[in-house]
């Protein structure tokens, strides 16, 4: 496929999901701080839940701070591009990976506390179905009060 003159090619890939493992901060060459590790996609195939695992990396700042506020199971969106990692095997068949190089990850939900760990741990936060959307508590919170001149 060719591209026309001033088309750029794009690399860009948004995924959320959880960490398999816990973050390790390492340092390479030049002091620079990365992190390797690996994200859990959740998916519907054929009316069937899969999990899909994709290896990705980050570095400096971003390593850091992920190594110290990340950890297993916490669900986070990391944005990046996809870099080829090609091999050889010791039986000279030449092997293909895709990874992702995250320049930019986020995470959600809030620190462990040693008062409910497990939560904390999970990435999930206690849900109060009773409450609608602006923070109102009730029987009706409210999610389906449409005034009546809404023109729709």
């Amino acid at each position: 496929m060719t591209l026309k003159r001033g088309v750029k090619k794009i690399n860009f890939v948004f995924l959320t999901g959880r960490l398999v493992q816990d973050p390790v901060c390492e340092y390479g060459r030049n002091s620079t701080a990365y992190v390797r590790n690996t994200i859990a996609l959740d998916e519907m195939a054929n009316g069937e839940l899969e999990t899909v695992f994709i290896e990705f990396s980050c570095f400096g700042k971003t390593a850091e701070n992920m190594a110290k506020f990340c950890y297993k199971g916490r669900q986070i969106a990391i944005q990046g591009r996809l870099i080829s990692d090609e091999w050889q095997t010791q039986n000279g068949e030449k092997r293909r990976k895709l990874k992702v190089s995250a320049y930019k990850v986020e995470w959600f939900g809030s620190k462990p506390t040693e008062k409910d760990p497990d939560i904390a741990n999970s990435g999930a936060r206690p849900m109060d179905l009773n409450v609608d959307r602006y923070g109102r508590k009730g029987d009706n919170p409210g999610w389906f009060d449409v005034p009546e001149d809404v023109p729709f």
